[in-house]
């Protein structure tokens, strides 16, 4: 999943980092996935008992509504947020909390590396693609090379390509002509 941003905050779901102008905020575990299912449901209402579900799915045993509270003081707290007048996080009385704040998401740079290999003499080069997507990003950074370099590349692979079957050819076309000339 990818990293949400709100107000001054970022936040990575999948390690439970918060930051705060690029500043690591402490936030232990239960709360860190408390606000990851806040953000996930930004503007939908999260009840207690999916919490619950969420926080102590494995029975432990707990008294809900103290620790529930504990953990939502601590998510407040981490982003200076208020139940008088929150800014982040709303209370839906008897029902749960809602992300109230605009949050977007930030989509990770695609991984892509493209890396000229030569496997013998005869092959041409092959560009490895990594990562998903990634072969539709190299056609487009194809498409967007300049005229040139792809004139270029286009001529060395047609040079490569007659310097591979060079010596077949000749085997075939020219030994027996020189067999010929020698009687």
């Amino acid at each position: 999943m990818a990293r949400m941003r709100f107000g001054l905050f970022d936040f990575d779901p999948e390690t439970g980092e918060l930051r705060r102008d690029g500043v690591r905020v402490h936030l232990q575990a239960q709360p860190a996935k408390l606000l990851g299912a806040l953000l996930a449901a930004r503007g939908a209402v999260v009840t207690r008992d999916s919490l619950r579900r969420l926080l102590w799915n494995d029975g432990t045993s707990v008294d809900f509504d103290r620790s529930l509270n504990f953990a939502i003081a601590q998510v407040r707290t981490a982003l200076g947020d208020s139940p008088d007048s929150p800014r982040f996080i709303g209370t839906v009385p008897k029902r749960g909390y809602q992300f109230i704040a605009p949050a977007e998401t930030e989509m990770p740079e695609p991984m892509l590396q493209v890396e000229p290999i030569v496997r013998s003499r005869r092959s041409l080069l092959v560009w490895p693609l990594s990562a998903g997507g990634a072969a539709l990003a190299a056609a487009v950074a194809w498409m967007i090379w300049p005229r040139e370099k792809m004139i270029a590349v286009a001529m060395l692979a047609a040079v490569g390509l007659a310097a591979s079957y060079a010596p077949a050819w000749r085997a075939s076309h020219l030994e027996p002509m020189d067999a010929l000339r020698e009687e």
